[in-house]
């Protein structure tokens, strides 16, 4: 099939992209990483005391999800760094675990912190798309993306197979350090096998996102708001929205918004919850009352719908409901198509935005 835009034909790729990491890394309901065959390289996993996740732009709100999962799953001190800020190694050893993000693995930023992480006696892994990288050759042990070359400046792909293959680790990291059950770890793994399946039916929404984005193509402000994992989330779609629409955009903590924020919302302004069926639940809805009272157009991206959501809405897109560590996957492709759609109304070249520039290993 043809496409016009890379853009697009990479968002529809992801179906295939998480299937590939599926075959590599999940075999008989277990998750397997032939990585770690090495008895020393599970030997230093086994020995870890905390951890550093490293990135810049979206491998960066990638490392704030891990972040999130490391703390409630692996049960471990962890921090997320963005890898330009980095400078603190008082504290680094051998027992610190660095997980380093970068889709080229070229990212300098990341490379400098890196070297200087690693001259501290820290445990380096890697997760990346690319073999032929400096990060591939500084790192103890790299873990591949398998997305395939990604074009467009915009990161799709990349984003979510960084996002599933860093989610797949942790799980991993935690059975090996006892801090989930082994039958916990396989009831995950079965979840997933046919995970893949539910990203194919998030793209098959892609004409039902079309009609939201002729909605708000004309709009000058947009912000998305999330709690706990999915507050990673708006961010990375007001990042996506920024650079393929030059839309400003805001990804806000969603009870954080009513704290001053919510005084920008009028009739013309969009406001999109990612709003997942957990225990924030309630309280993402008493703040999407106020946007409402407010007048602001509100969209839902939601794994099920229900009559509180359809009295407050203009626009609603329902996703599947998966384990909480693979959720966001599947919010976030509903953000990308809109991006994707909303640049397509205002005419722009969404794969090579203005003033923007990426480095692309074939």
């Amino acid at each position: 099939m043809q496409y016009k835009y890379n853009l697009q034909k990479e968002i529809l790729e992801q179906k295939n992209v998480i299937k590939n990491l599926t075959d590599n890394y999940v075999k008989d309901s277990e998750i397997f990483f032939k990585e770690f065959d090495n008895k020393e390289n599970v030997e230093r996993l086994s020995k870890i005391e905390n951890v550093i996740l490293l990135g810049c732009g979206t491998s960066f709100n990638v490392a704030c999800h891990g972040k999130k999962i490391i703390e409630k799953y692996a049960k471990f001190s962890c921090e997320a760094v963005q890898a330009s800020e980095f400078e603190n190694l008082e504290f680094i050893n051998d027992k610190t675990l660095v997980i380093a993000i970068s889709q080229s693995g070229e990212t300098s930023d990341v490379i400098n912190s890196v070297k200087k992480l690693k001259s501290k006696k820290a445990f380096i892994i890697s997760i990346l798309n690319t073999e032929k990288s400096t990060l591939n050759k500084i790192s103890h042990v790299s873990l591949f993306m398998k997305s395939g070359v990604e074009v467009a400046l915009t990161a799709t792909k990349s984003f979510t197979s960084s996002l599933f293959l860093l989610n797949l680790f942790i799980l991993y990291f935690a059975e090996l350090t006892k801090k989930i059950s082994k039958t916990k770890s396989r009831n995950i793994a079965y979840e997933i096998d046919k995970f893949y399946l539910k990203v194919g039916d998030v793209l098959s929404q892609e004409q039902e996102v079309k009609k939201i984005a002729k909605k708000y193509f004309d709009k000058d402000h947009f912000v998305f708001l999330g709690k706990n994992l999915n507050y990673y989330l708006a961010v990375e779609a007001s990042l996506k929205l920024k650079e393929t629409t030059y839309i400003h955009a805001e990804g806000i903590l969603s009870e954080e918004f009513i704290h001053g924020p919510l005084a920008i919302v009028d009739k013309d302004y969009p406001v999109c919850f990612f709003l997942p069926r957990d225990e924030y639940y309630s309280r993402n809805i008493e703040v999407a009352k106020k946007v409402k009272q407010a007048q602001g157009k509100i969209i839902f991206i939601t794994n099920k719908q229900d009559r509180i959501q359809k009295s407050l809405s203009d626009d609603i897109v329902q996703v599947a409901i998966v384990n909480e560590v693979f959720q966001p996957i599947l919010m976030v492709i509903i953000a990308q198509l809109l991006a994707y759609h909303i640049a397509v109304y205002k005419k722009l070249d969404m794969d090579n935005p203005r003033n923007l520039s990426k480095f692309v290993l074939k």
